[in-house]
């Protein structure tokens, strides 16, 4: 986030889309966490197996339509949002990881392969850098 960023602006803009829609964020800056109609927050290092646990008791098994990965923007990070997460999507629920730099392709032309008979990967390219797009099949 640049210095005019605004802490929670993406959740935001997201729960104002639908109003049944509910919003649960993460980040590792706890100055940022906060709790406002429809949206909480709740502290999560990507880089960490004991703050995943910690964020999975958090989550109490609810399912999910659709998980955002805009955090840490590293591989490593990146495919622990998805080892952690992927059984929390619901069937045909989608996992979307943004700003993947083009040196890190490979790393899911891997994932692709090691996956490809529950989930569908695709990757889209932006302005900026490359999305991953990851659909879990029923």
């Amino acid at each position: 986030m640049g210095q005019l960023g605004i802490p929670g602006a993406s959740l935001r803009a997201f729960r104002d889309i639908n109003k049944d829609f509910h919003i649960i964020g993460a980040d590792v800056d706890p100055r940022i966490l906060f709790s406002e109609e429809r949206i909480e927050t709740t502290l999560l290092d990507q880089t960490n197996d004991s703050s995943w646990a910690e964020f999975k008791q958090y989550l109490h098994g609810r399912k999910f339509d659709l998980i955002i990965d805009d955090g840490l923007h590293s591989p490593i990070a990146n495919l622990n949002t998805v080892k952690y997460l992927l059984d929390d999507l619901k069937p045909n629920g989608v996992l979307i990881v943004e700003d993947i730099h083009k040196r890190s392709l490979p790393v899911w032309e891997i994932f692709e392969v090691l996956t490809f008979d529950r989930l569908k990967l695709q990757i889209l390219k932006t302005k900026a850098a490359y999305v991953a797009v990851i659909t879990k099949l029923n």
